[in-house]
């Protein structure tokens, strides 16, 4: 039996129900003496779970076996924002997180939280389709969206050549958009359809932060929807 043969039987046999129901596939691509197990749909125009779990090899670990104990994974979390019913869509990437299993913790626990990741990170396309937006652009949707609330104003989202634009009405009656271009990844923030900020090549906190400290918030009832 090869080194990794049986982690990874035991890979499949923890987490085969969960990729499953996500209808994925588990890889193993193996570099440098060590193995990934990556997973993503079986179609290449399909989704990737931006999860891997690294299994270092012999040469590291002095085993005669690749244990869960050397198992290390690393996960890249998204946040998926839907353009209400109009079929666009982004993703917002928040953060790296890594797991590791450390001396005295619960095995069992350390594979189920594996589970976990396996189970609640969101997928992100391999390839961008035709109406997905730019993570920028996401980020704006998403903030406008928390300060209008459940019940707040309709939010437009227009598309022309290179440029996105999304626009709200403030609690103030002022026309708020955010302009994104992808040629020089800039964005503007726009009052009234006038500049009040520009924003070169921005994290989407950034963009969430630039367009709450010119927004007031929407507190009374509304009806909220996208265009």
């Amino acid at each position: 039996m090869g080194y990794f043969t049986q982690i990874m039987i035991e890979a499949k046999e923890r987490y085969g129900h969960i990729l499953k129901e996500r209808n994925l596939v588990m890889r193993g691509e193996r570099a440098d003496g060590g193995l990934t197990l990556a997973f993503r749909t079986r179609d290449p125009n399909g989704w990737n779970l931006p999860v891997e779990l690294y299994v270092p090899g012999k040469s590291e670990t002095r085993k005669d076996r690749a244990e869960w104990e050397d198992v290390q994974l690393t996960a890249d979390i998204h946040s998926e924002v839907k353009f209400g019913d109009t079929g666009w869509v982004g993703y917002i990437p928040r953060q790296s997180e890594q797991l590791e299993y450390l001396e005295g913790d619960d095995m069992a626990g350390f594979v189920n939280r594996i589970g976990l990741y396996l189970k609640e990170v969101v997928l992100v396309p391999m390839h961008e389709s035709d109406k997905e937006v730019s993570p920028e652009v996401a980020a704006a949707y998403d903030m406008f969206s928390d300060l209008c609330g459940t019940e707040g104003p309709e939010i437009a989202f227009t598309i022309g050549g290179e440029v996105q634009t999304v626009t709200v009405e403030d609690a103030a009656g002022r026309e708020v958009s955010f302009v994104w271009r992808d040629s020089g990844s800039t964005g503007e923030i726009l009052v009234d359809g006038k500049r009040v900020r520009r924003l070169q090549q921005p994290e989407p906190r950034q963009i969430e932060q630039a367009i709450s400290s010119r927004f007031r918030e929407w507190t009374g009832p509304q009806t909220r929807q996208c265009l």
